[in-house]
């Protein structure tokens, strides 16, 4: 059961990074080509038509983006933190407990801004006055679960970072955790558009690499694992026949 919680975490920590690739890509490149910058999503002028205009590209960006990698990285937090639980039970357990606290504010937040502008942008034509107020009103609630995500990913990547680079197989992701943890810190508290971009892509690669590396130790990838068994079971009950 340990190795398949690894196994997952590994699949699962790959995924995280992609998803969360995604979602900067989509705030960076995707949004803005379709006509809404990064300055216009704070302005509801801006993302209130965006939204009604582009459902289907903001659930896309939003959901299989945000609220994926959210989801997935709480399983790599849990498989890194059982991976690191004998080495330094301390900060293995500290990661666990603070990167689950930062998914869940990153899953929060997704989910606010999915199904918080929604509304928001149908109500936007009939009652502009109203929308900009419930907007303002939603931003504050939004950018505070942004930065509980931020400040518990950050605390949780120098938790597992100072274990991590104790093994030699782990010291290159570990490094990219320390960088990752300062840079979500940073973020935090210091209102920057280029600060964030690099906390959210180090992040991608943390959770990435990380996840490489300990599926690599852990054995093959789980899903193939599993399909191996069953075929082997089949070839047994062939030749058992």
């Amino acid at each position: 059961m340990v190795e398949d919680l690894r196994r997952l975490g590994g699949e699962a920590g790959v995924v995280a990074g992609l998803a969360l690739g995604w979602l900067l890509l989509g705030i960076v490149v995707v949004w803005p080509s379709a006509g809404l910058s990064f300055a216009g999503e704070f302005n509801p002028h801006k993302i209130l038509p965006f939204v009604h205009r582009h459902e289907v590209l903001f659930w896309a960006v939003n959901i299989l983006g945000g609220l994926l990698a959210a989801v997935m990285s709480i399983i790599l937090y849990l498989a890194v933190g059982d991976r690191f639980t004998n080495d330094a039970p301390a900060s293995a357990r500290i990661g666990a407990l603070f990167g689950v606290f930062g998914s869940f504010g990153f899953g929060a937040a997704a989910l606010l801004r999915q199904f918080g502008m929604g509304p928001l942008s149908l109500m936007y034509g009939p009652n502009q006055v109203g929308a900009v107020h419930a907007f303002r009103g939603m931003s504050g609630v939004l950018s505070a679960a942004v930065a509980v995500g931020e400040i518990f990913t950050g605390l949780a990547a120098l938790a597992f970072a100072s274990a991590m680079m104790r093994e030699k197989n782990y010291r290159s992701p570990g490094l990219v955790g320390v960088i990752t943890g300062i840079a979500m810190i940073l973020a935090t508290f210091v209102p920057n558009a280029f600060l964030h971009g690099v906390s959210f892509a180090a992040t991608a690669v943390w959770f990435a690499w990380t996840a490489i590396v300990m599926r690599a130790e852990s054995g093959p990838a789980f899903f193939k694992w599993a399909l191996a068994g069953s075929r082997e079971g089949g070839r047994s009950q062939r030749r058992a026949a």
